[in-house]
């Protein structure tokens, strides 16, 4: 019995000194779908490598001497085969808690900090499912590796497009995770809204210059129909507004976007380091990363976290507005308010409208909020004399038609 384990030993080691080993690829559990998957091998060389999901090939190359590791794209959870040489291993591929896709409309003039947010990017979500259109220089798709981004395919982006858009959620979204969708651009609430045609002096969010497009609010919220997203963010300046809260009510459960001007940094990525918890727990995370950025700054910013199911509560109050106040007041709080800054000509803050009337913003509607004097949630209230500017812009949106609160203005004499 002795000499037959003896015999056994012998015969194993020499199976492992032979190779046969040596070529397995080393898995481990934090393999996630929507990201690059590193596949180690414990023998370097020359090796001919196939990886395969559900029957398909999705890969095929040729390793040299010294490699000893390739990625994949694991687009979908499940299992995946990876041929080493002829051999098969598994790979199990688990769905991440979180899944975040940026929109990086950059083919604009804010090129220059799109390299910097990358870099950020992959630092703190190495560990993380992320994936990035960005539309800049050069089009791409990138995917997180443990090695920061990288590309995975080279293609033509028009980030002002809605259609576009959807088909990049829909194309890399992972069942079963939570999504977290991000615009990254200049953004002017619903400034320029429907007269976005061809002149590209007016806009909304999501600017391409080489296509002279942009998306609208409506266009927006069409796109985003039905995708799931959980929380929706914009790095981009005044997009916490209670018009583009209320249009994309139904898009988003959680929005976190500023009612005001953004640095042109933008966001920290900080945040990316430990993506966890419910959408308002996410939001929290990147609101404090903001601030911790720039609360030094003597620039007025601000943060906002919006819960999409209370917006009703505060499109109300305008609602009993419009109900209950005569026009010559609201004339004369136009005045009062009266702001020339190239976009707060036509916006304020809704919360200095609201006291103006003797109300305030109800309770629920703005989750979290850091502000250093900026705007926590802007709303159409233009200086006396201004509406007809952007009277075009605002008329199509589900807030105008909800409320009038388009020809209460109006009939102020705005």
């Amino acid at each position: 019995m002795k000499k037959a384990l003896l015999s056994l030993s012998s015969m194993l080691l020499v199976f492992l000194i032979s190779g046969c080993f040596l070529t397995k690829p080393i898995s481990s559990s934090d393999n996630y779908a929507g990201r690059f998957v590193r596949v180690n091998l414990k023998n370097p060389g020359h090796h001919e490598i196939s990886v395969e999901h559900d029957g398909t090939v999705i890969k095929n190359l040729s390793l040299t001497e010294n490699q000893d590791h390739f990625y994949f794209f694991a687009k979908d959870p499940g299992t995946y085969d990876v041929f080493v040489d002829g051999d098969r291993f598994s790979l199990k591929v688990f769905p991440p808690k979180w899944q975040v896709l940026i929109w990086m409309a950059a083919d604009n003039s804010l090129r220059e900090y799109v390299q910097p947010d990358l870099d950020e990017i992959s630092l703190y979500g190495a560990s993380s499912s992320i994936l990035v259109a960005l539309d800049g220089t050069s089009d791409e798709i990138l995917a997180m590796s443990d090695e920061g981004l990288r590309a995975l395919r080279k293609t033509q982006i028009d980030s002002g497009s809605g259609k576009e858009l959807r088909e990049f959620v829909k194309e890399f979204s992972v069942n079963h995770s939570k999504k977290f969708l991000i615009i990254w651009d200049h953004g002017s609430s619903w400034i320029g809204d429907s007269k976005y045609r061809n002149d590209f002096s007016s806009r909304a969010v999501a600017l391409d210059e080489e296509s002279n497009d942009a998306l609208t609010l409506p266009e927006l919220s069409m796109a985003l129909d039905g995708l799931g997203i959980d929380l929706l963010g914009f790095d981009a300046c005044f997009m916490g507004s209670v018009e583009v809260i209320y249009q994309l009510r139904k898009d988003a459960g959680y929005i976190i976007a500023s009612g005001d001007y953004e640095p042109g940094d933008g966001w920290s990525y900080s945040f990316l380091k430990d993506l966890s918890g419910y959408p308002e727990d996410v939001a929290k995370d990147v609101e404090n990363s903001y601030s911790e950025e720039y609360s030094e700054s003597y620039q007025k910013w601000s943060l906002s976290v919006f819960d999409t199911s209370k917006i009703e509560k505060l499109v109300s109050k305008f609602e009993d507005i419009i109900s209950g106040v005569p026009t010559p007041i609201t004339k004369y709080i136009a005045h009062d308010l009266e702001n020339f800054d190239s976009y707060k000509r036509y916006i304020k803050d809704v919360g200095e409208v609201l006291k103006a009337y003797g109300e305030e913003i109800p309770d629920g509607v703005v989750t979290y909020k850091w502000s250093s004097g900026g705007y926590e949630m802007n709303v159409l209230f233009p200086n006396p004399g201004d509406l007809e500017k952007v009277y075009e812009s605002y008329s199509d949106l589900d807030f105008a038609s909800k409320t009038g609160w388009l020809e209460y203005l109006e009939e102020a004499g705005l």
